[in-house]
């Protein structure tokens, strides 16, 4: 019957277990699913600003050539029918306005005039076409209609499979009758002009449905709302679509979780509350037998009472002595063992016991301080006047040290930063001194400050053991333990000050060397200036 009872409070213990582990799971799975979906929008959201930006440069960037295209028409316009000693120089048609550009032909039938030039070193208005390159020429002109102002032509795609196509700008003025053709590399063209926009992502121009440019591939299994775009309309008229979205490469980057070590170590935490659970019900099951037992035992002592209750005086009052005595003792334990923290006659349950204790506090330390660093990972450093001497002086005073340790506290100047995470720093690096020098005869903690140009560095200076030059990088790593320091600690005291200090734009170091103690040094940065 007890065996069915324990066999049954073992399961509920296990089926208790179980379901707290895989709640606290399923928590911290929900919650690192919602940073990862919030990660993705805001990444969307800066998408869609890019690419707006990108379509607004694309445009002003569009508008400027074809307003040096207007500017050659205008001035084959105003010169074509002169001899060339008539002609002027006009210091605003460059060579660099036209990337992408193939051909410039400026033809005039009503006065029999044509030009023509290439977009090339050789670049010059005032070239005049032979018969061969005329009859190589003349089917430019095909579909230009003066009348109609303005206007695109194609696209088409050449032998390299760039996609070409013509502007039509005809001369203004009363007497103008010439028209000039530009023939486009679409494609070179926005390759030029997209050359610096939004490294690390796939761009796409459509016209027409037809695709007029491509850069790079855009990456799969990407979120929908990464990939961005919007139609520009050309000053001369046609609309284009302009579309861009991560290339695979850097859609893995962005995709990489914030916190890759979050998930893992929440369902390590479950894990460890469903042991905890779990042992807990053990304990339980094991205090619950002391007590029937010592049910059992003092239903024998009664009955004892009751056989001795007609001896001799003697007798029964050693008997009740002896009965009382037990009874305190068993009392003793059965409270002991409910509350977990006494002698157990069992050395099986003890050592259980013990190790659970232990796990507890390590489980709470281990908790309390992977809370307090992601607390300060997303911390907003809302900055104020902090009087930082009050703030180490009140440090100092609570906490504890032994008897010989001696902190100094010199006149620290103000700052502004935030008080909480300022105190957190301060705390840990603090109490991390007392932890290095508490083997030394006399520990001695000094606490100062020093000027760097505008900003104020404080320092802290101790007289313990000192470590070596080569594990400097590593102090500041989050579970790194120095070598040579025997005291209990998670390593993370120092990683949190850097942390600190990081979020304020400030800056962390050590200066240390072996047997000669350590003195850690930090600034606020720029914005910790008191004015």
């Amino acid at each position: 019957m007890e065996r069915t009872g324990i066999a049954r409070t073992w399961l509920i213990g296990a089926v208790a277990s179980v379901l707290v582990t895989l709640a606290l799971g399923i928590a911290v799975t929900a919650l690192w699913s919602a940073v990862q979906e919030h990660e993705h929008e805001h990444l969307a959201r800066l998408i869609e600003r890019e690419s707006y930006a990108t379509r607004s440069d694309l445009v002003r960037r569009l508008d400027a050539q074809f307003q040096a295209l207007r500017r050659v028409a205008r001035y084959w316009n105003d010169y074509a029918h002169l001899s060339h000693d008539q002609w002027q120089e006009d210091a605003s048609i460059e060579i660099s306005h036209f990337q992408g550009f193939e051909t410039l032909l400026w033809s005039d039938r009503d006065r029999d005039v044509r030009y023509w030039t290439t977009v090339d070193q050789d670049f010059s208005l005032s070239r005049t076409p032979d018969a061969r390159r005329w009859e190589e020429l003349e089917p430019l002109l095909n579909d230009i209609d003066r009348a109609s102002g303005e206007r695109v032509l194609g696209p088409v795609r050449n032998a390299a499979g760039h996609a070409l196509y013509r502007i039509q700008v005809p001369g203004r003025g009363p007497t103008a009758s010439g028209v000039l053709v530009a023939v486009v590399d679409g494609t070179e063209q926005l390759a030029h002009l997209l050359e610096d926009q939004l490294p690390g992502h796939a761009i796409t121009v459509t016209w027409d449905g037809e695709t007029i440019y491509e850069r790079d591939n855009a990456g799969t299994n990407q979120p929908d709302s990464w990939s961005a775009g919007g139609l520009i309309r050309l000053s001369v008229g046609p609309l284009w679509r302009v579309t861009h979205a991560p290339t695979a490469a850097l859609g893995k980057d962005l995709q990489r979780p914030t916190l890759p070590g979050l998930l893992f170590a929440g369902w390590l935490v479950a894990l460890m509350a469903g042991a905890l659970v779990f042992q807990h019900t053990r304990v339980l099951e094991r205090a619950r037998a002391a007590e029937r037992a010592e049910a059992r035992y003092a239903e024998l002592n009664r009955d004892l009472e009751q056989r001795v209750n007609a001896r001799t005086t003697d007798l029964e009052i050693v008997s009740q002595s002896v009965a009382h005595d037990v009874r305190n003792g068993l009392n003793t334990l059965s409270l002991q063992r409910a509350l977990i923290a006494g002698t157990v006659q069992d050395e099986r349950i003890a050592q259980p016991l013990e190790r659970m204790t232990a796990a507890i506090d390590e489980i709470i330390r281990v908790v309390e301080r992977v809370q307090t660093y992601t607390n300060v990972a997303f911390a907003d450093p809302a900055r104020e006047e902090v009087d930082m001497e009050q703030l180490a002086t009140s440090i100092c005073d609570g906490l504890t040290r032994p008897p010989s340790a001696a902190i100094h506290v010199a006149p620290l100047p103000p700052c502004r930063v935030q008080p909480v995470l300022a105190e957190i720093a301060l705390h840990n690096l603090v109490s991390n001194a007392l932890k290095f020098s508490s083997e030394h005869e006399s520990p001695r903690v000094e606490i100062s400050a020093e000027q760097r140009g505008r900003l104020v560095v404080y320092v802290i200076r101790d007289n313990g053991p000192g470590f070596d030059q080569g594990v400097v990088d590593d102090v500041f790593k989050p579970f790194v333990r120095l070598d040579g320091n025997s005291g209990a600690g998670l390593g993370l005291g120092l990683a949190i000050v850097e942390r600190v200090v990081r979020l304020h734009g400030g800056e962390v170091w050590v200066e240390t060397e072996a047997g000669r103690g350590a003195t850690f040094k930090f600034h606020f940065g720029e914005g910790s200036i008191v004015s």
